[in-house]
């Protein structure tokens, strides 16, 4: 079967998008200050890396030999270094953290959407993940603060 390279390199932002969030979350987590909010972090990282090994299995069963990226990216790690930065310094606070968690959960859902739309029907496991993925979003969306765009 012949895949865009494009749709591979939407494939491949969706998985890193989750392994970053995955790092991110649990790093939250550690310094997060209400024990909600630290569970509510550590559940967000634990489906994010779900996510991502799920969409790596459902799109190999299609591709085997695309190349996907399944690590984190620089620019993750280094804004990871400058929140612990931040956190050690004391800068974090529980509001901060929820908000940046709204944030970055919408950026995911609009990828995911994204990705859905450009799957083929051809492949009917990839496109039940992804209504999975998205539907688990727009679940957690009601629950999450508002965020101004």
């Amino acid at each position: 079967m012949e895949t865009p390279k494009a749709f591979i390199e939407s494939i491949n932002k969706l998985i890193t998008k989750h392994n970053d969030l995955n790092a991110k979350f649990l790093s939250f987590s550690v310094v997060a200050e209400g024990v909600t909010l630290k569970g509510m972090l550590r559940h967000h990282a634990d489906m994010h890396r779900f996510f991502s090994l799920q969409l790596v299995h459902d799109f190999k069963t299609y591709v085997p030999e695309a190349q996907l990226e399944l690590n984190r990216t620089l620019a993750n790690a280094i804004e990871m270094g400058w929140e612990d930065i931040k956190s050690s310094l004391g800068f974090h606070n529980d509001k901060d953290l929820e908000k940046n968690l709204a944030e970055e959960h919408r950026t995911c859902a609009n990828l995911s959407d994204e990705v859905f739309l450009q799957t083929k029907n051809t492949m009917p496991n990839l496109k039940a993940t992804l209504e999975e993925q998205i539907a688990w979003h727009k679940k957690v969306s009601e629950h999450l603060p508002e965020i101004d765009d």
